[in-house]
This record gives C-alpha cells, structure tokens and sequence, in this order.
C-alpha cells in the first residue's frame, strides 16, 4: 500500500501507525472460507518502502482469514485495525511555485477569454476548483487585478518591446469611435514581419481620447505612442478611414496615408444607393422595422413561411457603415 500510494498518488500524505501483535497478524488456525470474515489488517509500517531489502521484504506477515470466533474474542481489533481515511484524509499542502502558475494561467484565461476578476468569488466556480484541487487556494480578486494582472502586463510589455527592435520597417492602423456613454476613444496597431516573415500584429495603445478630434491632436497623441515604444524612424505607412482629421495627423507625422480599402468601398456604395435605389432601401427599412417591433407580426410572417415551404430566414436591418 505503501508503494502504491508513493508511486499513483504522490500527493496524498500518509503517515505510519503501530502495527498489530503478531498474534493477531497469525491466527492459530485457518477455517473454510464459509465461516471466515476478511480483514486487512497489514498496517503500513509493516509494508516495504521503495529502498527496504529482500531481508526486510521476507519478515512481512501474511494477510490471512481471520475466524469469526476468534476476532469476536479480541475486542481491541477494532481499534488496531487501520483505516484508508487515516491516511487520505490529509492534504499535502501545494508549493508557493505550482500554486503560481496556476495563478498565472487563471488570469491569462480570465484576460483571454473576457471572464470578469469577480468570477474567483462565485461560488459554483469555487467548488468546481476545489474538486480538481483542494490544495489549491484561489486568489481574491484584488490580488489579481492589483498584483497579478502587472506581472502578466510587464511580461507581454518585454516581449513586444524585444520583437518591435528586431522589425526593420512596421506599418500603422488607427481608428476612433465612442461607446454607450458618448465618450470617445482611439486605438493604434502596429504591423510587421519577424525575422521568419510571420506576420505580427500588435495593439499599441487603446486609450480614451478626451481632446477635440481634431488632426494635431490625433498626431500628437499618435507621436507620444510611437516614441514609447521606438518605432518612431520604423513607420513606413498609417492606414486609417478616409476622415480628415485623419489624413491631416498623417499628413504632420509625415508618415505616408493610405484609406482603408473596406471603407472605401462601402462610401462608393453609399453614393450609388443615393443616386439609384435609395427610395426602395427606404422601404424595405420600413418593412424590417414593423417585423422587429411586432413580436406578433413576426410570428405570423414565420407562419406563412412555413405554410409555403420557404426556409426560415431572418430579416435584417440596414446598417449603412456594414454594406461592404
């Protein structure tokens, strides 16, 4: 037992107990199997360890049927005999290394997959962490944000700094746009080869733009990324929409412009629908938006279409910015 719980289980912690009398161990006598009761009453001190010798090995008592009547006559059995809770129940404590990297790779999922910090403090995710590791302690939420999330923030900082100064030339995409609560933002992304032509894409900054939008503050707030992270003489172009504002804070960082293909292509739309079809996209927005607000208009329409056989499908409103 010993052996096995050293080579399966090396986690679990045991510890010795006092072996039995030997006239426990070697009943007088060895009745039919029909009155006979099993018991396993080996205790681990006597078991072999992975260095004891073929001497050692040789003297172990062997596990025997033990009569009813004579383990009815030895009321201090029960006491002696040893349990698996004895030796299972305890915990091994986790070392302060295995309990990090679990730390670690918690906030990487938490980051990677958009999990919320509060989601160590529900209760159903506890339970499943302790069931795969009771030794495992999770941390608190302030732990991770306030001390984790900058070690992991350092590590990714180092490794995009060290691929940045080995690219010989890296191209820039930028755009701006404002949440739920009207307040704008601007991101920078840095593209480029490594050293085994892989392409590598970067977000640089992503940031809250609370100046007027205006194309010196663009480009100055462009300059201040570019020179954090040393690229300034590595820019070769700057993709961005076709707004202004955007071409002027090219046009101050002297850095080469090009529009966006895609945004080029849906104005291009925009224009034809305005000079053609317009009034019948004015309509069908018409049509889609009764369907939308009428939970009951929409239950009859998918009604008709399965009385005609017609696949199922779903109307879908326009969205002017989405036609390329």
């Amino acid at each position: 037992m010993k052996r096995h719980l050293s080579s399966k289980h090396p986690m679990v912690q045991f510890a010795r107990a006092t072996a039995p009398p030997a006239s426990i161990m070697q009943p007088e006598k060895v009745p039919s199997i029909s009155s006979t009761v099993y018991k396993q009453d080996v205790s681990l001190s006597s078991m072999p360890s992975a260095t004891d010798n073929l001497e050692t090995t040789s003297k172990i008592p062997v596990h025997r049927p033990v009569d009813v009547a004579s383990a009815e006559q030895q009321p201090c059995r029960t006491e002696l005999q040893a349990t698996m809770s004895r030796y299972v129940d305890v915990i091994k404590p986790m070392s302060v290394q295995k309990s990090r990297l679990i730390d670690m790779q918690l906030l990487r999922m938490i980051c990677c997959e958009y999990q919320p910090f509060s989601i160590v403090e529900d209760q159903e995710f506890r339970k499943f962490v302790q069931l795969l590791n009771p030794s495992y302690t999770l941390p608190s939420r302030k732990t991770l944000s306030n001390s984790l999330l900058p070690v992991i923030y350092n590590e990714h900082m180092d490794k995009v700094m060290k691929s940045l100064s080995e690219a010989h030339a890296v191209a820039l995409t930028s755009d701006g746009w404002k949440n739920s609560n009207n307040v704008g933002y601007y991101a920078l992304t840095v593209h480029f080869l490594n050293s085994k032509t892989e392409l590598q894409s970067y977000l640089l900054e992503c940031s809250e733009f609370s100046e007027k939008h205006t194309g010196e503050n663009i480009s100055k707030w462009i300059s201040d990324v570019l020179i954090k992270f040393s690229i300034t003489d590595k820019v070769t172009a700057i993709v961005t929409d076709n707004a202004a504002n955007m071409k002027i804070a090219a046009s101050k960082l002297e850095i080469i412009h090009l529009s966006c293909f895609a945004h080029s292509l849906n104005l291009v739309v925009q224009r034809s629908i305005s000079n053609s079809i317009q009034s019948v996209v004015d309509k069908c927005k018409s049509i889609v938006q009764y369907f939308k607000k009428s939970s009951y208009a929409l239950s009859k329409l998918q009604e008709v279409m399965v009385n005609f056989n017609m696949k199922n499908l779903k109307l879908k409103q326009d969205v002017p910015t989405r036609w390329n």
